[in-house]
């Protein structure tokens, strides 16, 4: 079974509740990625502009011991422009959110480690 979350703030409130619940993280970890995919049909090399997603992942371990399903996340950041006036406010946003979840997920017990789990 996959949950998806439209926020990072959805993602966090599951979270939240898993550890009301007991249930576990699987390796007591969330995977976390920012994706930079270029706008237009460009190539990265080419690009000027890029949409900015920040994702989240977890596989969550019901407390019977042998449910699990994925609880995911992804939220758009916004477009960065690498031309002559740069501006990166995608990347500032999905690193805001990075920061969040680190901070979320030291406070109950959960490592940040990179990557998507995709099930």
């Amino acid at each position: 079974m996959r949950v998806s979350c439209e926020t990072v703030d959805d993602f966090l409130e599951c979270l939240e509740d898993l550890a009301k619940k007991e249930s576990a993280a699987f390796e007591n970890a969330v995977r976390v990625s920012v994706v930079r995919n270029p706008c237009e049909g460009e190539n990265k090399r080419k690009a000027v502009r890029f949409e900015v997603f920040f994702h989240a992942s977890a596989v969550v371990q019901l407390k019977d011991g042998e449910s699990e399903y994925l609880l995911e996340a992804a939220e758009f950041c916004g477009i960065d422009y690498h031309d002559a006036e740069p501006e990166t406010k995608g990347t500032q946003k999905a690193d805001l959110l990075r920061e969040r979840m680190k901070k979320f997920c030291k406070e109950v017990n959960l490592s940040v480690l990179p990557g998507i789990i995709d099930l």
